[in-house]
């Protein structure tokens, strides 16, 4: 894990392409990551979602080790019926407020739908913790609990808030002890997660899954 502009901001929320690198060096396989970032670059390809030219490789990486589906990087370039209805529901509830022509309302809808597009494709947003529970399961390949020995997330008050195929992997990453809720009540689905405390989680792994990362850790004199 690396700072920004030379200080290490332990607080500050990581990101999806931010984290997408982390996993990848975390597996060892940042080689990889560099070759398909020049690929990319020596084709003039245009990735499918918006991100820093350093991250491409990491996200393209990312998507061939099954932690970003092919799935999902098509998700991001659609918006399902409920989004888009949601979208016309709030442009024509402001139109009763004010007078919009109606040739306005549609272009205006079209705007904020594409608007939302570009911000499923964006890397650069902080990541949730439910979406990095389920990368951090993937990257590492762990075994899901049964379905009966789902226990932990139900102790939060915003359970309901994990979705359904996020549940599993936040379940697995807490029995775990590799990534734990934002508080004692509160898993936060939706919210960030720091540099800091995802240091902590990836040291959680690198201890459990000493063999899949051939990182030893011990103590040293520097």
């Amino acid at each position: 894990i690396q700072g920004n502009s030379g200080r290490y901001n332990p607080a500050q929320n990581v990101t999806y392409q931010e984290a997408a690198a982390y996993l990848i060096r975390l597996l060892g396989l940042e080689n990889e990551a560099m070759q398909k970032a020049a690929r990319v670059s020596a084709q003039g390809i245009t990735p499918r979602y918006n991100a820093d030219s350093w991250a491409i490789g990491y996200m393209e990486e990312a998507i061939a080790q099954g932690i970003l589906t092919e799935a999902e990087v098509n998700q991001m370039n659609t918006l399902t019926q409920a989004q888009r209805q949601a979208i016309e529901n709030q442009v024509n509830q402001e139109a009763k407020q004010r007078w919009i022509p109606l040739a306005r309302r549609q272009a205006l809808i079209e705007e904020r739908q594409q608007a939302a597009i570009e911000q499923n494709k964006n890397m650069r947003r902080a990541i949730s913790r439910q979406d990095l529970a389920l990368w951090i399961f993937r990257a590492l390949k762990m075994e899901p609990v049964l379905s009966n020995d789902i226990y932990h997330i139900y102790n939060f008050a915003d359970y309901a808030q994990i979705k359904a195929d996020r549940q599993n992997p936040v379940e697995t990453l807490i029995q775990n002890g590799i990534l734990q809720g934002a508080s004692t009540n509160r898993y936060g689905a939706e919210a960030g997660v720091t540099r800091g405390e995802l240091a902590k989680a990836l040291m959680a792994a690198v201890k459990k899954f000493p063999d899949l990362t051939g990182i030893e850790t011990g103590i040293a004199r520097i």
